[in-house]
């Protein structure tokens, strides 16, 4: 049986005859409706088009792997049904070569087809944004160098507007504004627009800028007349109050209605005199009898509407001819600006040539040179272009630009055959020039679809992900505050979720959407804050684990587990750790979705230490984190007798010398030192670095560690980036080391490696960004008082691609500064988008719960913020929407939303707060945390001294280290180093001339281990001496070892029963190198301190998955006995190592003696 679709899917899967826009909500199922529609596009019988006429982008590699893969499951399917059917046949060999890519792949491949016509380099590639951010602060410098040395007026104008100390924020400002322009089609056309702008002589009324500000007062006013009627309407609970205060009231009602009209008349200079002649009447004497609580929320909500008019007052700062007086002074400054960044942007494209390099922008622009005109009309190329695709299918439509909008309209037939996938309320990438005005503008344009009128809209509102209960919370908080001027979408009928999720009924359980209040005190910090959130937050997962929760898997329930949780935050930095350490506390893991932090993790930084130290020896902070690293597991007393014995001296110094008088440590660092400066001297830095793996076996070290499989792939990832650097024309050492500095002078990072986790015991925290297009059976949106980040706006600049530019005035001769209009139109639209955005990225985070939805609103001061909110709302507990746009954090519009329910009645009447009730969903109330609950949490984390800890202090003057045993044990033993710990005492051999060729007994054994480990046993029962020839001829052994070895012994060995189990063996370790962790008193020392071994194990023999272990030893003995006593402790560590590698276990040990010619089966291990 197939797939039920709705009849709006069905739309979108049949509509024939224009371009289509699918406006497809959270969970509507956009990706199995673009498949369906390929697969009938493909398989129409009538009409069919093959699979390689299709144009399918999308904004990620995964999306688009997935996209081919599940269009190729389909034929497949199909192709089972009719194995014969040639057609379905060919139609699978055509989407090989289909275009289904990102948008990024596609303006790669155009380029790359066509760069003769382009002139650019076949060879063009996307550089690493790092090292292409390093190219553009060089430019930079470089252009402003010469700009100095020009001195023209409005050049050294513009540096002095921006300030004399330095050039820094004139650096800052252009890279904005350069970021800015490069997602528009035609940016030097942009700049000349809008330095006319300046120039115009309109009035303001006239500009955007003008009816930007009046919209902005206009709504403002229609706010405060709600507010100053809501304060007439506390009055009249006392009517002494009432007849002294009301004639003061009713006159700001009347100047409110009086500025009212003064905004609908739409002329500026109307609104700014109506503005300056607006006062408050000072209030009449209150009764003595007056009731106290009255009167303050009369003065609360009459202030409020004060704090406004004097807001609106800021938003029109003057009248229409100061306005055009500010907007010439500033002109040239604004063409001196645009004429700079255009140098910078020339000169960075020239140098980009050079080096035969660009980024994903460039690519974009070279496609649009092929595909359109100065005017953004198709050219003949793109008309041609455009012939070999039937249909173009954009997903995540919402995210694009004007200028990838442009390249996809001219290549379409002129925007006749797209199909445009995506939804308005998930735009979530502004900060990477994603343009959500271009979604809606089309949104706007194209007609309901009718099935006869194109370009046509459908939109899919029904969600197949989310429970019912968390469908009507999200619609509950979205249908009241997301608007057009708000999210940029009015969330209305054709916007809201339709359940359409079916989940199995689970009786009895609370509601599905949570709101989490925690009143916290005033004084506590953020941090403070946070940690106590946290406890909460990890205390409700562990009862929810505790109580096994049901959640649903493949529609049958099942306890949840930790892997069902995420915990969403808008901001991962200095946050996401605080939650871990909470649900470690309540023993539960935690798994981060950091991507900063490469730099500073342990096993990077070594390797940055030993790359820096390579280039040059004498730097002893990089030597001494080598040193003391696992890889060469120096102790702190050794390194600062380095210091005692050699001062003065640098490390590297200290340790040659240390080498020549015959320290075992010294000698063995400075040998492997030497050997890798040799070879970075011959070697490419992606092989140093990944012989440095090999000969140091640093990737298994740090793999003994916690966290192994994070560290391993951070190392591998830096293969990687030093490949990319190399790909930018230099491969040396010193290059990539001075590469680094500068990234970590600039406070810059590489993105730390994200392997799969496959725990399903682990909570995930993450970013929302993060989160996009995931789903999660509990989904805790936390930390929601966090304060939205405006800090973009505070500048002396600010940027807008629709309203351009908006600078202050600053004369610093004059000590002036003020906003200008221009700067105040800017700023409001930038915060009015930025505020939308926020919007947005709250639904994305609400919509990704599948069974639960917890909102976690922490505060400081709750009464007064719910005082707030209640003033926000109208009688129908509606907020307003200039309320709305003035929210400081998501917890205000959460509270907005959910104050009039009837979950909250309780918080009401504490707080004696009075709004019409509504329950437009079932929502749970999690037990409210009021301050006097925190007092515990509160003296934990508390920092004021007090008499105790002062105490303590005096007693750590006197403090005695309780450890000091483990300061001596060293990180890192070998297995010989344990079991035969006077090994290291100095034993004299005989000279080589007075043995037997030369060599002494302990150097044929290791002659012989040798031969073992790569001699061809197969090869050698039949010919032994063969092998050995072999063996010298492949440079295993030099001549003279060979004829040091016993062949006939070596037969022997060949030819026992042992070896025929080898030879039987599944699988055959030879030489197989492993590291544990053993407590410090195992190996001999004092204390319990985790010390790291290493050992080699012979041979290891896996036999159904359980391992022998094989060790091959030399040593002259009579009795087997001796052997046993001798190794039976190494063996133990032997087995307790190989364990992790065996599931099944070690089932036996054994020795065999080539002296004895046997093998010894070792019972006693354990």
């Amino acid at each position: 049986m197939g797939r039920m679709w709705t009849e709006d899917q069905l739309h979108a899967i049949e509509a024939r005859g224009g371009s289509v826009l699918v406006s497809a909500a959270a969970g509507s199922g956009k990706t199995a409706v673009l498949v369906e529609r390929l697969i009938r596009r493909i398989t129409d019988r009538e009409n069919p088009v093959d699979a390689d006429r299709f144009l399918v982008v999308t904004f990620t590699k995964a999306a688009a792997a997935e996209m081919r893969e599940r269009v190729a499951a389909r034929l497949r399917e199909l192709l089972r049904e009719n194995p014969a059917d040639g057609f379905l046949q060919h139609q699978m060999l055509l989407l090989e070569r289909a275009q289904i890519c990102t948008i990024d792949s596609f303006f790669g491949s155009v380029v790359r087809e066509n760069f003769e016509q382009l002139g650019v380099s076949p060879s063009l590639r996307v550089a690493d944004e790092t090292l292409l951010g390093r190219l553009r602060d060089e430019v930079l410098e470089d252009l402003l160098e010469q700009q100095y040395g020009l001195k023209e007026e409005n050049f050294i104008r513009l540096v002095r507007y921006f300030g004399e100390e330095n050039d820094n924020r004139l650096k800052a400002e252009m890279l904005k504004l350069y970021d800015k322009i490069r997602s528009l089609p035609f940016p030097f056309q942009w700049m000349e627009e809008q330095l006319i702008r300046y120039q115009s002589v309109a009035p303001v009324e006239e500009t955007a800028w003008g009816r930007q500000l009046m919209q902005k007062v206009s709504q403002g006013v229609n706010y405060c007349q709600q507010v100053a009627k809501r304060a007439l309407f506390v009055l009249e609970a006392d009517e002494g109050l009432l007849s002294a205060y009301a004639p003061a009231c009713l006159s700001d009602l009347g100047q409110l209605e009086k500025l009212s009209g003064a905004c609908e008349a739409g002329q500026w200079d109307g609104i700014y005199e109506a503005l300056k002649e607006f006062s408050f009447t000072k209030l009449s004497r209150a009764p003595k009898d007056s009731d106290p609580t009255v009167k303050e929320r009369f003065n609360a909500l009459r202030d409020m509407v004060k704090e406004e008019v004097k807001g609106f007052r800021k938003l029109l700062p003057c009248g229409n001819a100061d306005y055009l007086a500010d907007l010439q002074a500033q002109a040239p400054l604004v063409e001196a600006l645009f004429d700079l960044t255009k140098k910078f942007y020339q000169a960075l494209d020239a140098e980009k040539q050079e080096l035969n390099i660009g980024d994903f922008n460039d690519f974009a622009y070279l496609t649009l040179q092929l595909v359109s005109d100065e005017d953004g009309n198709p050219t003949s190329f793109a008309e041609e272009f455009s012939a070999q695709f039937e249909e173009i299918l954009l997903d995540e439509y919402q995210d694009t630009n004007r200028l990838q909008d442009l390249i996809f309209r001219c290549i379409s037939r002129n925007g006749e055959n797209l199909f445009l996938v995506g939804d308005l309320k998930q735009s979530i990438y502004r900060f990477r020039n994603a343009d959500p005005a271009v979604f809606m503008e089309k949104k706007e344009a194209f007609s309901p679809y009718d099935g006869v009128h194109y370009p046509a809209f459908i939109s899919l509102s029904k969600n197949f992900r989310s429970r019912e209960g968390v469908t009507s919370g999200v619609n509950a908080v979205f249908e009241k505050l997301m608007t057009r001027e708000l999210g940029n979408v009015t969330y209305n009928e054709q916007e809201r979720l339709n359940c359409g999720a079916i989940y199995p009924d689970v009786p009895g359980l609370p509601p599905e959407t949570a709101l989490q209040l925690i009143h916290v005190n005033k004084e506590e910090t953020d941090e403070h804050r946070l940690v106590i959130e946290a406890r909460e937050t990890a205390r409700q997962i562990g009862k929810m684990l505790r109580d096994g929760m049901p959640v649903t898997e493949n529609g049958v329930l099942r306890p949840c587990r930790g892997g069902d949780f995420v915990i969403l935050l808008r901001s991962a930095r200095d946050t996401d750790a605080i939650f871990a350490a909470a649900l470690k506390e309540e023993g539960v893991d935690a798994v981060l979705g950091a991507s900063s932090g490469y730099f500073t993790s342990r096993e990077v930084s070594v390797m940055v230490s030993l790359l820096k130290v390579l280039d040059n020896p004498m730097l002893d902070i990089p030597m001494a984190a080598v040193l003391l690293s696992p890889m060469f597991s120096f102790s702190c007393d050794e390194l600062g007798a380095l210091f005692v014995y050699h001062p003065g001296k640098s490390l590297y110094a200290s340790l040659l010398l240390e080498a020549d008088r015959g320290r075992r440590k010294a000698r063995d660092f400075i040998r492997t030192f030497h050997l890798l400066r040799e070879k970075s001297a011959v070697m490419n830095l992606q092989k140093l670095i990944q012989y440095i793996y090999d000969t140091t076996d640093f990737i298994e070290v740090m793999s003994s560690f916690a966290g192994p499989s994070e560290r391993e792939a951070n190392l591998k990832l830096l293969l990687k980036y030093a490949l990319d650097f190399e790909a930018g024309g230099s491969g040396e050492l010193s290059g990539f080391v001075s590469y680094i500095d500068y990234l970590m002078e600039n406070g810059k990072d590489f993105e730390v490696a994200n392997p799969v986790n496959e725990a399903a015991q682990s909570v995930r925290i993450m970013t929302i960004h993060k989160s996009k297009g995931l789903e999660f059976p509990v989904v805790i949106v936390a930390n929601c008082s966090k304060k939205h980040n405006v800090m973009d706006l505070n500048g002396d600049v600010v940027m807008d691609t629709e309203l351009g530019l908006g600078l202050k005035f600053i004369d610093r001769d004059k000590l002036l500064r003020y906003d200008t209009m221009p700067y105040l139109a800017v700023k409001n639209y930038e915060q009015q988008n930025l505020l939308s955005e926020e919007m947005r990225l709250l639904y994305v985070a609400m919509t990704r719960a599948k069974e639960k939805l917890i909102l976690n609103v922490t505060e400081e001061a709750l009464d007064k913020k719910l005082r707030k909110t209640e003033t926000d709302l109208d009688g129908e507990g509606n907020i307003h929407p200039y309320a709305a746009a003035k929210a400081l954090s998501y917890s205000d519009w959460l509270l907005a939303a959910f104050l009039p329910h009837p979950a909250l009645r309780g918080i009401r009447e504490k707080y004696g707060i009075s709004v019409a009730e509504q329950e437009n969903c079932p929502i749970e109330l999690l037990s409210p945390v009021e301050r006097e609950e925190l007092e515990v949490a509160l003296d934990e984390i508390s920092v004021k001294p007090d008499p105790e800890m002062l105490e303590k202090l005096r007693e750590r003057i006197y403090y005695s280290y309780p450890h000091r045993l483990d300061t001596v044990i060293p990180a890192k033993l070998s297995v010989t180093e344990i079991t035969h710990p006077d090994s290291e005492n100095v034993r004299l051999s005989a000279p080589q001339f007075l043995s037997e060729q030369g060599f002494t007994p302990a150097q044929k054994g290791s002659i012989f281990h040798r031969v073992l480990q790569f001699i061809d046993f197969e090869a050698g029962r039949q010919n032994a001496q063969g092998e050995l020839d072999r063996l010298t001829e492949r440079r295993y052994l030099t001549p003279t070892e060979r004829d040091a070895v016993d062949v006939q012994k070596l037969r022997t060995f060949l030819e026992s029963p042992l070896m025929d189990r080898i030879l039987k063996a599944d699988r055959v370790l030879r030489e197989y190198k492993f590291f544990d962790s053993v407590a410090a008193d195992e190996a001999g020392y004092e204390g319990s301190s985790q010390i790291l071994i290493q050992g080699i194990a012979d041979c290891v023999l896996d036999e159904n998955g359980k391992g022998v272990i094989i060790d091959f030893k030399t040593d002259v003995v009579s009795d087997p006995a001796v052997l046993v006593e001798r190794y039976a402790g190494q063996l133990s560590l032997y087995r307790r190592a190989l364990r992790r590698v065996f599931p099944k276990g070690i089932q036996e040990c054994i020795i065999y003696s080539v002296h004895l010619e046997r093998q010894i089966i070792v019972k006693s291990v354990k």
